[in-house]
């Protein structure tokens, strides 16, 4: 590992001040589908994915009359105690392994008044998204935590084509999902536009001219080093951390713009 790589530098220092403030965790995950209904069609032979696939469209079509505070029907899919219990009727309308007979489905392929969520509350489910509900049923309908909830378990590291430009281990996740995309890593950034980064990320505010020319000048080990610590420490930074905002974005901001949303 180049030790003094500006972005292997600023990217350590600053998971080592999140793990020691233990202020905020960015996951970078899969990009949910959910959204996209119609570009693509659902593999009958692929296991619907709960978390990026079920979870949202039960939030988007059923989450608002069967939620937490509101559950019509007696029945809620806030958690998966209660989505499988027995609603009002006495009857469990999610029967895991038989979408068929789960009234779940019934209710949302049907034609009439009956249909869910009604025609008041927002449009039918597409075919998409009744499939993937058909097939997570089918499936054994499993249910799986809110990532915020889950302990991190170490994952293997995914195969990419460059072998050389990861140099730690977040590297390889970064780089799969760029070349995934068809995209390259970017240059390494000049030590001027480094440093205005760095010192914009940080506290907000662009760098000094002195401070440009002295690091521009500065070839001693540990120079990208010493600018993220001089950094850390000042008041205007700490500001940034304790009140997130127009400056210093939200966790999900981060995440959302990590996904390419």
């Amino acid at each position: 590992m180049n030790v003094t790589d500006p972005h292997c530098v600023f990217r350590r220092s600053f998971a080592r001040l999140l793990t020691n403030a233990a202020s905020c965790i960015i996951v970078f995950g899969g990009v949910s589908s959910a959204g996209e209904e119609n570009k693509h069609s659902v593999d009958s032979t692929a296991r619907a994915n709960f978390t990026d696939e079920i979870r949202p469209l039960l939030k988007k079509n059923c989450v608002s009359c069967h939620g937490d505070v509101k559950q019509a029907a007696g029945l809620s899919f806030i958690d998966h105690g209660r989505a499988m219990a027995p609603a009002d009727s006495g009857v469990a309308v999610i029967q895991p392994g038989d979408p068929d007979g789960s009234l779940l489905m019934q209710r949302a392929t049907a034609k009439d008044d009956e249909r869910m969520p009604p025609a008041e509350h927002g449009p039918a489910l597409t075919k998409q998204e009744v499939e993937l509900l058909r097939q997570w049923i089918q499936d054994g309908a499993p249910w799986s935590e809110h990532w915020a909830y889950v302990t991190p378990e170490p994952q293997p590291f995914p195969a990419v084509n460059d072998t050389n430009w990861s140099q730690q281990p977040l590297d390889h996740f970064v780089l799969a999902r760029l070349e995934a995309a068809g995209m390259q890593p970017s240059p390494p950034a000049d030590r001027a536009t480094w440093l205005r980064r760095v010192s914009l990320d940080l506290i907000g505010l662009p760098p000094s001219r002195c401070e440009i020319q002295d690091f521009v000048k500065d070839r001693e080990p540990g120079a990208f080093e010493r600018v993220v610590e001089r950094l850390f420490p000042t008041s205007v930074f700490a500001g940034k951390l304790h009140f997130p905002g127009p400056i210093a974005p939200s966790c999900d901001a981060l995440r959302a713009n990590a996904a390419g949303n």
